[in-house]
């Protein structure tokens, strides 16, 4: 008997209700969007940029090319990682939770993708108790 190994994905209640009105496939093996099953990272990337150069957001290198190595954009499909982990973060989403969402298996890693925003930071201060002199 063949065992298939199935991957739970959560996905966001808006992106459901899009693949749902999807036309749905004839295989079960058929890809969400065929157009881009067969691209390589680089190429998802350059498509990304064309998509955010017609929605006119700037695209600003922050890291030129340099030998065999690529530049890097400050807005770019890892951004999307970036801001998921981010946002996450800062609605209080616990650490351990928004590491298995993300796949990331250490902390150190995940932090690199968690990017606190001052009010978040600001409104954890102020739960501290007040410290008046006597």
């Amino acid at each position: 008997m063949d065992r298939f190994n199935f991957v739970l994905t959560v996905i966001h209640p808006a992106l459901e209700d899009y693949l749902l009105s999807l036309p749905t496939p004839k295989s079960d093996e058929a890809f969400v969007f065929p157009s881009l099953a067969q691209r390589d990272a680089s190429a998802l990337s350059k498509h990304f940029g064309k998509i955010m150069g017609r929605a006119h957001i700037e695209q600003r290198v922050i890291r030129a090319k340099s030998g065999a190595g690529q530049s890097v954009n400050a807005l770019s499909f890892h951004s999307l990682r970036h801001s998921f982990t981010s946002i996450l973060a800062n609605c209080g989403v616990a650490e351990e939770v928004r590491m298995l969402l993300t796949g990331h298996t250490t902390r150190a890693i995940h932090q690199r993708y968690s990017h606190h925003d001052l009010g978040a930071l600001r409104d954890a201060v102020a739960v501290l108790p007040r410290i008046t002199a006597k």
